[in-house]
């Protein structure tokens, strides 16, 4: 089966809207009473979002950035259609048996999937982009999904010995949404974005980017720690949390330190739109590694330990803030999507307004506010408003006009 880059995107954009419209009838179930297992539709919703929408669209962009698009084309798209083929199903048998033998395949076979590309890249990566830092950027950034991967690995181990409802357990599943979210993907997007000030002739300074990378690096490792901080444990846990989310603080200095005058270059490369959506997620993704470095301090650890929202919202922040606006951002630049103002003011209003209500429950509680809203009927109206969303982008990629 070949695949042009534009569909293997619309191929990824299709999955982020199902998972949306998942993600919308999980919603619906708080205001109706439907009998259907809501752990089953909420694991197909994760995996489709993550797997589907964002490594299949990490793919592409990837692939396009790093790699001479006219060689190893039959062994790029088997790698993608094996991948492909692991979240549908997924998707098909998540809602129905949750992780079972045939979910459990599925999931497996993914990470084989994600090691095959992992092997790709490493052999195969353009002898030019090699001598680039982007290159090295996501050399990290793959080296940490495969260290991600250890987390699904023990997760078996630790079901089949101490059970699901053992601390090992939820250990394994941090472990493994840490690496994806706070480093392969983040540090991903961040190295296909110097990628595309490389390509354009802007110099980019040695020093700053390793400094970056000690400090990133470092960091992430120790923020780790905040997966752990649910259990109690002794107090200098809570000193490693603050020191890394310090030191990831410290790190997006050093990005701007890489590129001088980074705002005037950028304006000129990406459109008006795009920079726009560029200098959002830049507050989103400040705000994210503010929001770590506070975590660490043992109240707020309690808090976000005995208010499941906070994580919830958090994890939405990273994936629908950071992540997905930092994909539209870099689709639309290569051309493979079509964004405008209209479509991303119907996302950003969702995304603003689910984040609202998923953290105004517990902030309620923790202020002691009386005031109350009928939380769940606005929260499928908002997740309604990100479908509608998703769904004018991908009704936009068969029009010609933007």
């Amino acid at each position: 089966m070949s695949l042009s880059l534009k569909k293997q995107t619309n191929i990824s954009l299709s999955f982020f809207l199902i998972a949306a419209v998942i993600g919308l009838f999980l919603r619906f179930l708080f205001i109706a009473d439907v009998e259907v297992d809501f752990k089953y539709f909420l694991h197909a919703h994760s995996h489709v979002a993550l797997m589907g929408w964002v490594y299949l669209a990490m793919l592409v962009l990837i692939r396009l950035c790093f790699f001479d698009t006219k060689k190893n084309k039959k062994q790029y798209n088997g790698i993608f259609v094996f991948t492909l083929i692991t979240v549908v199903g997924m998707l098909c048998s998540f809602p129905f048996q949750g992780y079972a033998a045939i979910s459990i395949t599925f999931s497996t076979l993914f990470l084989f999937a994600s090691y095959w590309f992992y092997w790709f890249f490493i052999k195969h990566a353009s002898k030019q982009t090699r001598q680039l830092h982007s290159y090295r950027i996501l050399k990290y950034a793959l080296i940490y999904m495969l260290i991600s991967s250890i987390g699904p690995w023990a997760v078996g181990g630790v079901m089949a010995t101490l059970g699901s409802g053992s601390v090992w357990y939820r250990i394994a599943i941090y472990f493994y949404l840490h690496f994806q979210y706070n480093a392969w993907i983040i540090l991903g997007l961040i190295g296909i974005f110097v990628y595309v000030l490389e390509h354009k002739g802007i110099l980019i300074e040695k020093k700053a980017i390793k400094v970056f990378l000690m400090y990133f690096n470092s960091g992430l490792i120790l923020t780790f720690f905040l997966s752990i901080l649910f259990i109690e444990p002794h107090g200098i846990y809570y000193i490693l949390s603050i020191a890394g989310g310090a030191l990831q603080l410290v790190s997006l200095y050093y990005i701007k330190e890489a590129i001088p005058d980074l705002k005037t270059k950028v304006k000129q490369i990406f459109s008006h739109l795009e920079f726009t959506l560029l200098k959002w997620v830049s507050i989103l993704l400040l705000i994210k590694f503010v929001i770590q470095f506070f975590a660490g301090f043992k109240p707020i650890a309690d808090l976000i330990t005995n208010y499941k929202n906070l994580t919830i919202g958090f994890l939405h922040w990273t994936f629908l803030g950071v992540i997905t606006l930092s994909l539209f951002v870099l689709l639309s630049y290569f051309k493979l999507i079509k964004i405008n103002k209209a479509v991303i003011y119907f996302y950003a209003l969702g995304f603003l307004l689910t984040e609202a209500l998923i953290f105004w429950r517990p902030i309620s509680f923790i202020f002691n506010l009386d005031f109350s809203i009928p939380q769940y009927i606005l929260l499928f109206v908002a997740s309604l408003l990100l479908v509608i969303g998703i769904l004018i982008i991908m009704l936009k990629q068969f029009t010609k006009k933007i």
